[in-house]
């Protein structure tokens, strides 16, 4: 597949988790902490959206400053319709916390920058940023979820 076609994945990935993210703060009205906590992560994945979306505008400016690359897309799609179909659901608190850190420790939420390095190398390590919050989002919900005596991701 495309780089290009690879990274506009990566931008819906991110903006899907974003919206599941910011669905599952205003189901949480009730509990601030918990709210506070999904709509934290949902504004940084809107800004992760953004960082996809400018490493787009750069390949699509700049073609032969990137390489080609190799990638399975498996993994990325089946993110995307895990995020659809879990807006759909009535999730309890303990089901949200555990798909977080489920989607957090998923091997396609750090895909992109991986592509990056090997696309281009200089410019892979400028977006190594994202990938150090996307950590520190599943560092942040496993905080949380053993604050509230919530069990790991959900398998």
């Amino acid at each position: 597949m495309k780089l290009l076609s690879i990274f506009q994945l990566l931008g819906e990935l991110e903006a899907g988790v974003a919206k599941l993210y910011g669905e599952f703060s205003d189901r949480l009205k009730d509990d601030p902490e918990a709210s506070r906590l999904f709509a934290t992560l949902s504004a940084e994945e809107v800004e992760h959206e953004k960082t996809v979306d400018y490493e787009l505008r750069m390949i699509k400016s700049k073609p032969g400053f990137f390489n080609e690359v190799e990638a399975d897309t498996g993994a990325i799609e089946a993110l995307i319709r895990l995020t659809k179909e879990e807006l759909k659901g009535r999730q309890t608190l303990e089901e949200m916390v555990r798909l977080a850190a489920r989607i957090e420790s998923d091997v396609a939420e750090q895909y992109h920058v991986g592509l990056m390095e090997e696309a281009n190398p200089w410019f892979g390590s400028l977006v190594k940023k994202m990938s150090k919050e996307s950590h520190m989002h599943l560092q942040r919900v496993l905080k949380f979820a053993e604050a509230r005596g919530i069990d790991g991701p959900a398998k």
